[in-house]
């Protein structure tokens, strides 16, 4: 193997790496940090009053609470998702077949019953029970739509809620880098079959 072949062929590896794309938290605002609080310890909000969520309530809403109130999981901001029924969600773009990690931060107004419902499109419902105290909770699904959607419910009174994210497992390539390390390769080759008349 000569060292222009050499050379091309770690091109190619680096332009294989770089396709992969690492993928960071789908989830946006899973901190909970927007928006500010306007009141000194919580806020009610609904609808679409926390960025990046779309709230369901029919009753007052969601707290959104800082230290104030009672701890948060991190950062300033936590969530406490009220009444049996009431939700929050967000829509995830995501990759068929590609597998997912979800990941949420929970714990319990004082000794409440405070349980979580999960729901992920296409992935078994999952639910979790809080304690005083945030306890990291997370399982695996595999993406059966381009766009997942992500519900968090109160299946009883008070869960408090932080850090929420959803994160591939494993890197996926994207399509832009897939094109560009297809068409570097075959310039690649090109250019050593050339080399070697």
């Amino acid at each position: 193997m000569t060292k222009q072949t050499t050379k091309w062929l770690l091109i190619a590896s680096l332009a294989l790496v770089g396709s992969f794309q690492a993928r960071a938290n789908l989830v946006s605002n899973g901190d909970f940090e927007v928006p500010s609080l306007a009141n000194p310890a919580y806020d009610y909000l609904n609808g679409t009053q926390l960025t990046d969520w779309t709230i369901f309530s029919p009753h007052n809403g969601i707290v959104h609470f800082g230290s104030a109130y009672r701890p948060v999981g991190g950062g300033l901001y936590s969530v406490q998702i009220e009444y049996p029924g009431d939700s929050i969600s967000q829509s995830l773009a995501t990759l068929v077949g590609a597998t997912y990690r979800f990941s949420i931060d929970l714990s319990t107004y004082d000794t409440s019953a405070g349980k979580l419902g999960v729901s992920l499109t296409g992935a078994a419902f999952q639910s979790f029970d809080g304690t005083p105290s945030y306890v990291n909770h997370s399982f695996d699904f595999v993406a059966t739509s381009t766009t997942t959607v992500l519900t968090l419910s109160s299946l009883n009174f008070y869960p408090h809620i932080d850090n929420v994210s959803v994160e591939a497992l494993s890197s996926v390539p994207d399509m832009g880098s897939t094109m560009l390390l297809l068409t570097s390769s075959c310039m690649g080759l090109a250019f050593i079959r050339r080399r070697m008349r």
